[in-house]
């Protein structure tokens, strides 16, 4: 439809990430007990009525079934008909498009339209959205009323979350464009974000209406506006326009499309139709329609609903409205048999709820009972059943249970709570023996039952006693179960930090039973966290054929410690040719491809295990970050890829939701992503990326209060968590809070590091904080605390060195370098070159250059020292045929070197050599760190040189912009100085008079 010459180069639809999805992913992505009809409908409760709702199931809401008032009821019974007819409608939707398109006649826009669109377009592709919008406005002064130029703006508007300025733009593409169905869609999707229903209702029919003529329109378009209907007039409170409208949605046939945003919509919606089935039952159970409810409630329990519980909770509410208690049993215990862990609680609630609704609850039981009786039991489903049972048979069934399925920690860990150690010494020894007899019937186990005991004591010393008087006398105590006890108190011991009585005792164990393999694992983790790497090989020799995940984990990471890299691997491919493998085996050969740079290594075994191990949410994390960082090729695509496919295996995963706000962040619904985040957070007050993202995502979207409350609170509970200090530590330094950010610094650094670290990391802090004497304090006890750490001299010099320039005490900065020299003598070049370029700074250019050259003297082929006196001279017109050798031995050493690469090109140009000046000044600019201002200038001198003014600008230009988006401290180099008035003036000067 568009006949602009701009409009080849439109970048996908208007609506970027899953903000097209907004609306449709509504439901899935909500509170799994309200839907849209109740959340968002204009229905609310006249006053003095309340929402009052008899026999409930724990956790479903009364107003998702409460029933009408007469006022919604009244609206609820409207037809489309009468609600568009009650409906003004929109100015910009004409009565018939087909003739309004052909009156509008396109205009070719003016070269200096084109001119402001290119630089808007280079703007775009560097996220400068506010530039961008400026350019696309003088455009569009210039070319009014055109639709490309209106559509790109819109788009601008949108991605800076402004809806109702997208929306604006988006009405004007479509009064010149009536046909371009595509851009009523997106227009439909905001009103509807923005809760304008009835003029989200007019688009939606209007697209419906006339979709045929639209004869470019892509063929998905229709299906979308028919859902989106239905979504609209939910929203509207229309609650039996939404059943007729959704019954024709889910009538129509599939089709085909060739955009990738409306497929996208395509497969979400269509992975919700169970969902949206959900919430037919909702409105037909609000509207006492309990049979068509019971009917939609089932039609979703034969599809994919995210939260299976609150669809069972439901269906429960209706079968006892209609007395149909026999299907609300075999819904729930089918349930119960696939749940898992997270759903335990529910699964309790519910049973209980039913059996308060049933006229015989105890028949229901036995009924329950004797539908697991003889089938095989998971944890579940046993622990289930001893929560419904009095204390005693639960403790009895529990343990007749275990007896044949000794590998379940979930039932044992439920005896342990169950029989309480902590109570009385005779029920601590009632624990410790349980444990003592998994520990011998399952020896590979021990370490997994041993740490459940642990941990689930609240004195140490009563366990600790316990065991120290243990009897192991009697003739037929075996080697195992005597291993197993001194196993036991080392566990305990290492739980309270005695680390040298826990290796005592392990030790010992490993005497007694030298085929008590947890013990020998464990003894060689504690001499691996020491690095006694040449212990660990003793230990680990007599297993080292075993296919055992903990024995092949363990060895890995000490040939990786130890540069037997390719050891590592070939240990990984035969376990994985012995068919042994297991997930945090394949993570930790993929965590060693990644450090070793082979990303498609990693990527393919990542994939390969996905198949495998299809519910896995460690892969799908894994994975993702290596999308996240562009690592291998097609990154984006996969990223879709994967994103589908664990949205099909899990979708209520912590890995799903956590994804999914991150989506529904980018696309600027911040309140669908922020529902997520809090309920992550509920489940888990110490998720610390849930944490990191609802920081960042509040912060972009203008919420910084709500942001600071968030940290604040966290902070107050547990003000000594160091992931969260780290988190702080992020957040505090994006917002500019700089002392809050110096103080949980300084906390991260005190819990963080020891001895001569943490002095030294303190002295950069309070060096950053402007604080050089309190800095110095710290600094010079680093000194006295270095016992040896040669790595520390050089950073530790450096920043002493800066801390007495600040104070005044220059005098001292020589003996610092001497100093530092002694203690590290493998870094004197290095540190001879620090010294140099301190002096420097100190106003000694002199001395400074004096420093270099006896430098290269003993160290000729030192980079830094070539390159800083090379640049030295080039920037003084001397010496320039030595200064470019000695920066080309500098640029052989590290040949991808911004810096050097920016000194080779000022040389060329202070040469009079302006094209190989500018060839390499492009390199340094394209380089890691090369849109800098200082690189930029030079290769805008470097151009002017060469006649190409008009290109000089626009580098000087963006100088300019670089010089004033630098971070904090970057007023340290001495070439900014000054900068910003010589750029002024040689962009002044090189420009044609009529523009000045």
């Amino acid at each position: 439809m568009r006949t602009s010459v701009m409009a080849g180069v439109v970048i996908g639809g208007l609506l970027v990430g899953c903000q097209t999805q907004s609306s449709s992913a509504q439901s899935a992505i909500g509170s799994s007990e309200s839907s849209p009809t109740q959340s968002n409908a204009p229905t609310s409760q006249p006053a003095g009525e309340t929402l009052s709702v008899a026999g409930l199931p724990e956790g479903l809401k009364a107003s998702v079934v409460a029933p009408l008032t007469a006022a919604q009821r009244e609206r609820a019974m409207l037809t489309l008909d009468e609600i568009l007819e009650a409906t003004p409608r929109p100015s910009f939707l004409p009565d018939d498009p087909k003739a309004a398109a052909e009156e509008y006649q396109p205009t070719e826009p003016p070269p200096a339209a084109l001119r402001f669109y290119i630089r808007a377009r280079e703007a775009w592709a560097q996220r400068r959205w506010f530039e961008a919008r400026q350019q696309l406005e003088r455009a569009l002064k210039l070319s009014p009323g055109n639709p490309h130029l209106l559509e790109l703006l819109a788009r601008t508007w949108l991605i800076s979350g402004n809806y109702t300025r997208s929306s604006q733009y988006l009405r004007q593409v479509l009064k010149a464009e009536p046909l371009n169905l595509d851009i009523a869609l997106q227009l439909g999707q905001l009103g509807l974000d923005q809760g304008q229903y009835g003029e989200a209702i007019w688009i939606f029919t209007y697209i419906q209406k006339h979709i045929a003529l639209a004869q470019e329109a892509d063929p998905a378009i229709g299906s979308l506006a028919s859902y989106y209907l239905a979504a609209a007039l939910q929203r509207g409170g229309y609650a039996q326009s939404t059943i007729e409208a959704f019954e024709q949605f889910f009538a129509l046939p599939p089709v085909g499309t060739h955009h990738p945003r409306h497929a996208r919509q395509l497969m979400i919606i269509q992975r919700q139709r169970g969902l949206f089935h959900m919430e037919l039952g909702d409105i037909h159970c609000r509207m006492e329609q309990f049979e068509k409810a019971l009917q939609a409630y089932q039609k979703a329990q034969a599809q994919e609903v995210p939260d299976r519980a609150a669809l069972i909770r439901r269906l429960l509410y209706v079968c006892v409205k209609l007395d149909q208690t026999d299907i609300a049993q075999k819904a729930l215990m089918q349930w119960v048999a696939d749940s898992d862990n997270e759903n335990r609680h529910d699964a309790i609630e519910l049973i209980r709820f039913l059996a308060d609704h049933t006229d015989n609850p105890e028949q229901f039981i036995n009924r329950l009972r004797k539908t697991w009786q003889g089938q095989p039991l998971d944890s579940q489903t046993a622990i289930l059943i001893a929560n419904l049972s009095d204390e005693a048979q639960g403790k009895v069934f529990i343990e007749k249970y275990l007896q044949d399925h000794r590998h379940d920690l979930d039932a044992f860990k439920w005896l342990i709570k169950n029989i309480n150690p902590n109570q009385t010494e005779t029920q601590l020894k009632e624990a410790v023996k349980q444990t003592l007899d998994m520990m011998v019937q399952n020896p590979n186990h021990s370490g997994r039952y041993s740490v459940l005991l642990v941990a689930a004591m609240t004195d140490q010393k009563n366990l600790d006693k316990l065991l120290r008087d243990w009897p192991l006398d009697a003739p037929q105590t075996s080697a195992t179960y005597k291993a197993a006890v001194f196993f036991l108190h080392a566990q305990s011991r290492a739980r309270a930090s005695d680390t040298a009585e826990a290796q005592a005792l392990l030790e010992k164990a490993l005497a007694t039973d030298p085929d008590f393999l947890s013990a020998r694992l464990r003894l060689a983790i504690l001499f691996a966290s020491r690095r006694a790497y040449d212990k660990v090989d003793k230990l680990l020799e007599p297993v080292k054929d075993s296919n055992d995940s903990r024995v092949v984990s363990l060895r890995v990471r000490v040939l990786s410690q130890t540069n037997r890299v390719d050891e590592a691997l070939a240990l990984f491919d035969r376990m994985i040719g012995s068919q042994k493998i297991e997930v945090p085996l394949i993570l930790q050969k993929a965590s060693l491809q990644l450090k070793l740079r082979r990303m498609a290594d990693a990527e393919r075994t990542l994939l390969d295990a996905l198949t495998v191990f299809p519910n896995a949410e460690a892969i799908y994390e894994t994975l993702f970050e290596l999308y996240d960082h562009q690592a291998v090729p097609d990154s984006m695509e996969q990223y879709k890829r994967l994103m589908w496919r664990m949205l099909g295996n899990i979708p209520r995963s912590r890995v799903a939701r956590l994804r999914l706000a991150e989506a529904h962040a980018a696309a600027g619904d911040v309140d669908k992503a922020e529902k997520l985040l809090l309920e992550l957070l509920s489940e888990n007050e110490k998720d610390y990326h849930a944490i990191g993202q609802l920081l960042e995502m509040y912060r972009r979207a203008g919420r910084q209060p709500k942001a600071d409350v968030l940290i604040e609170k966290s902070l107050a509970k547990t003000p000594d968590d160091i992931p969260l200090l780290a988190i702080a530590q992020v957040y505090y330094d994006k917002t500019g809070q700089k002392k809050k950010w110096f103080n949980v610094t300084r906390r991260f650094i005190e819990l963080s590091h020891q001895g001569s670290i943490q002095s030294l990391q303190l002295g950069l802090l309070y060096l950053q904080n402007k604080e050089p004497l309190e800095a110095s304090k710290h600094l010079e006890a680093a000194w006295e605390q270095l016992d040896g750490q040669e790595n520390l001299v050089l950073p530790l010099a450096n920043a002493l060195s800066r801390a007495y320039m600040e104070l005044d005490r220059k005098g001292e900065v020589d003996a610092v370098f001497e100093k530092a020299r002694k203690l590290a003598p493998a870094k004197d070049a290095d540190l001879r070159y620090y010294h140099a370029q301190t002096v420097q700074r100190m106003g000694e250019s002199k001395r400074s250059e004096h420093l270099l050259a006896q430098l290269l003297v003993d160290h000729p082929d030192h980079a830094p020292a070539n390159n800083g006196l090379g640049y030295t001279w080039a920037t003084q017109s001397k010496n320039l045929q030595k200064a470019k050798q000695m920066i080309e031995i500098a640029l052989k050493a590290d040949p991808d070197s911004a810096a050097y690469l920016d000194s080779l090109g000022w040389v060329y140009y202070k040469l009079g050599q302006f094209e190989q000046a500018i060839k390499y000044l492009k390199q340094a600019m394209a380089a890691e760190g090369g849109d800098y201002p200082v690189i930029l200038d030079h290769l805008g001198d470097a151009l002017r040189g060469a006649d190409q003014s008009n290109e000089a600008i626009r580098f000087w230009r963006r100088a300019l912009l670089r010089l004033s988006q630098l971070p904090e401290g970057s007023e340290e180099d001495p070439e900014l100085a000054g900068l910003k008035e010589k750029l002024t003036q040689k962009i002044q000067d090189a420009s044609p008079p009529e523009s000045r």
